[in-house]
């Protein structure tokens, strides 16, 4: 079985919200065997965009998907990129009107997690045939927001990404 792996793009370190993101995700995806790589943009929008490029382009070490905070817009362009190279795509606290588009231009799971009015937080636009990301975001974000869950077996690999 395919091990996956998931990279998490986030703000800063030097945030205590970013640091809890951090650490829930390693926490769960290391009781789920995830290989995850956290990285920050040290709240620089050109950095951020520009690490992600970089893991996009490099097919050796292309994860599954991404989960990104992003410093500045929603990230359009790197979306189209990492949809396009077939790694799923996630957008977390922002809302992005590109997921539609993108959700049908490839097989791969894109959607965003935002904070709900009442509390928790939301999942939008919600692929329950390709879930993968959405069980490990939902599971890593549940300090804040217990109420998102997906089952277990929703959390298998992309068989295009099984070669």
């Amino acid at each position: 079985m395919h091990n996956q792996n998931v990279v998490i793009a986030l703000t800063t370190r030097d945030n205590d919200y970013q640091a809890e993101q951090s650490a829930s995700a390693t926490e769960v995806a290391s009781r789920l065997g995830v290989k995850i790589n956290v990285i920050y943009a040290d709240n620089n929008a050109v950095n951020q965009c520009q690490q992600l490029v970089k893991i996009i382009q490099d097919r050796a070490q292309r994860p599954d998907a991404i989960l990104v905070e992003p410093v500045g817009t929603p990230m359009y362009q790197v979306a189209k990129a990492a949809v396009a190279a077939g790694i799923g795509w996630a957008i977390l606290n922002r809302e992005a009107d590109y997921i539609p588009e993108l959700r049908q231009a490839g097989a791969v799971p894109v959607f965003a997690v935002s904070p709900k009015k009442s509390g928790g937080f939301r999942v939008n636009n919600w692929q329950p045939s390709l879930p993968k990301a959405t069980f490990f975001i939902s599971k890593a974000l549940q300090p804040a927001a217990p109420q998102i869950s997906a089952p277990r077996e929703c959390f298998r690999p992309n068989p295009a990404r099984s070669r």
